[in-house]
């Protein structure tokens, strides 16, 4: 029981950090402020380093 828990946790977390690394890459490549954009290519980095290191 404990790791069909554990396994569907670590594939929501891999769909949440897929689903965030796509809509922080569309408002990275629409946005116009300078400042936005740094900080939403941050977090579109930030989601795909733990998409790397889930290991789904």
């Amino acid at each position: 029981m404990y790791s069909l828990l554990t396994g569907t946790w670590k594939k929501a977390q891999y769909v949440y950090h897929q689903v965030m690394h796509a809509y922080h890459c569309t408002l990275y490549k629409d946005c116009l402020d300078m400042q936005l954009k740094a900080h939403y290519y941050r977090m579109a980095r930030h989601h795909e380093l733990k998409l790397k290191s889930s290991g789904c």
